[in-house]
């Protein structure tokens, strides 16, 4: 192991321990082993972007486990995997969970299937489809890290999310700020008082004026949404975080809310 790959699983294991997070035993082992997976394939083929072995770490590894600062795990479903983001890495730290990989793309799928026996991890099923071909099942926590907008994810969460089934949002500050300043409002969310943040309304984001839409933004407009135009999410928890060289980012965690039970 060089330098660089052990400062790398350094930064993962600071990043751990300062935040506490509950981590199987043998997690370094596997983040040892799925480093050296990723810079592989980074050499070969065109899955990870020219990154040092310690950003992959931060920005990637590290940027998936901000999940976990959020709430519990529970059946993970990670849409658009890539290259095993956010899914493997929460495997990795909590490898008695379930987790479904849909990834469409034959390189990435492969490496996904790679990665898993490699890992030695179980309950875990790759699927090689588009998620609009997806039959979605049981979802504990449906995750992405930069599959798609963030208008769009949440529509998508509205359409996959059971009743029970919780919706994990990565996105730049800026991104949730421009579509949720106005209701969900500027301060540390994760400040308020735990029963005002799980009962917060959290609106379907529209297009600001004189934007013009993108035709990612077209079709995603044509996704259902709640009543007036409202995406039925209360926000759970969210914290707000950065990296060395990009802007403010934030992990949110989301659930439908249920419909209100009608007095008879």
């Amino acid at each position: 192991m060089n330098t660089n790959t052990r400062s790398a699983l350094g930064a993962i294991e600071a990043f751990i321990h300062e935040h506490q997070l509950d981590a199987d035993e043998g997690s370094m082992a596997r983040f040892a082993s799925y480093l050296d997976a990723l810079l592989e394939a980074q050499h070969n083929s065109s899955i990870i972007g020219p990154l040092s072995p310690e950003q992959i770490a931060t920005e990637l590894i590290c940027d998936s486990l901000q999940i976990m600062r959020v709430g519990p795990l529970a059946a993970l479903v990670d849409i658009g995997s890539g290259a095993g983001f956010p899914g493997l890495p929460l495997k990795i730290m909590q490898p008695s969970l379930s987790l479904t990989l849909v990834e469409p793309r034959r390189q990435r799928h492969a490496f996904l299937q790679h990665c898993v026996a490699l890992l030695k991890l179980e309950q875990v099923q790759c699927c090689k489809v588009k998620v609009e071909q997806w039959q979605a099942q049981d979802i504990g926590l449906l995750c992405s890290k930069a599959f798609t907008t963030l208008p769009r994810w949440l529509a998508l969460g509205q359409q996959r999310l059971g009743p029970k089934g919780q919706l994990s949002v990565l996105c730049s500050k800026d991104d949730w700020l421009q579509h949720c300043a106005d209701t969900i409002g500027t301060e540390p969310l994760h400040h308020r008082q735990e029963a005002q943040a799980q009962c917060e309304p959290y609106p379907l984001p529209t297009r600001q004026a004189g934007h013009a839409s993108t035709p990612r933004e077209q079709s995603s407009s044509q996704e259902p949404s709640g009543e007036h135009g409202q995406a039925p999410y209360s926000l759970i928890d969210a914290r707000e975080y950065r990296w060395s060289r990009g802007p403010a980012r934030m992990v949110l965690r989301l659930r439908l809310r249920r419909p209100a039970t009608p007095h008879v």
